[in-house]
């Protein structure tokens, strides 16, 4: 069983700037970005409905977790490619490099 308490280190770029935060390993992807002050459009609360808070994964998609069921969805409906995430539905596992795009 991994640890929860070992960190990861979370990479965000925006079109502006490139961010590095150390997180705590199994930490949902929304919550992290909102904790940090990061903005982050997400108007369904976390549930994966209104596919707001949707990032690019650059490096590292194997730490976000599969897509549940919600995010599977969305991702039939919208044409998400492989690497396109819902924030929301992304639990952290290890290091990962994301991209929040603008106008997405």
């Amino acid at each position: 069983m991994p640890d929860s308490t070992k960190t990861v280190e979370l990479t965000i770029e925006t079109v502006t700037e490139i961010k590095k935060l150390r997180v705590t390993r199994s930490s949902n992807l929304l919550e992290v970005l909102i904790a940090n002050d990061i903005s982050i459009p997400h108007s369904c609360g976390g549930y994966g409905i209104c596919t707001t808070c949707r990032i690019i994964c650059k490096e590292g998609a194997e730490f976000l977790g599969p897509r549940t069921e919600p995010e599977l969805e969305r991702a039939e409906e919208r044409h998400f490619s492989e690497v396109e995430r819902l924030a929301c539905q992304c639990e952290l596992s290890g290091s990962v490099h994301i991209l929040l795009p603008s106008g997405l």
